[in-house]
């Protein structure tokens, strides 16, 4: 494991060598810890092969993956896109997503505000599917079994709601 704040490395090109010093990350930062599942749409942090792609994250609300014939899908959000804002409200993150998400009523439209991976925003609306398409997020964990913590949200009161709503302000 590497765990200095930079590298030397030597460059060659042409018969000469330029020595560069290159700050380092830690790798931790680059893997995947938190998980969306919201309305057919796999939400994600931006992981880090989308970082060196774009020049700006707009939000670390990432779309990783659509599954077919969901709510997103037929919105026609698309993998590779950053949702923003939802009905107006800034989701900078995946906590402030599902803060938004799980207030808006079953069967009810809502709008996304999205940047794609070529910089342009776009705005998408979207049908609420809680029967076909629960919010379920799955958290890092590694006192679970598998290392990870299922959360199902959305459930009526007497459930597991107020269970999933503190387990989901632990992971702030």
């Amino acid at each position: 494991m590497y765990d200095r704040e930079f590298l030397d490395a030597l460059v060659v090109r042409n018969g000469g060598g330029t020595s560069l010093r290159v700050p380092t990350i830690p790798a931790k930062e680059l893997e995947t810890s938190h998980v969306v599942s919201f309305c057919g749409a796999t939400l994600q942090q931006p992981h880090h092969g989308v970082r060196q792609q774009i020049r700006k994250t707009h939000s670390s609300v990432y779309v990783s993956c659509i599954k077919p014939g969901s709510p997103a899908s037929v919105s026609d959000l698309q993998p590779t896109h950053s949702i923003t804002h939802v009905n107006g409200v800034p989701t900078p993150n995946l906590v402030c997503f599902l803060r938004v998400v799980t207030k808006i009523p079953d069967n009810k439209y809502f709008n996304l505000n999205i940047v794609t991976l070529a910089d342009v925003p776009q705005l998408v609306t979207m049908k609420k599917d809680m029967h076909y398409f629960p919010i379920m997020e799955y958290a890092e964990d590694r006192s679970e079994p598998l290392g990870w913590r299922v959360i199902k949200h959305g459930y009526e009161k007497g459930d597991l709601k107020q269970e999933q709503e503190e387990e989901v302000e632990a992971v702030v």
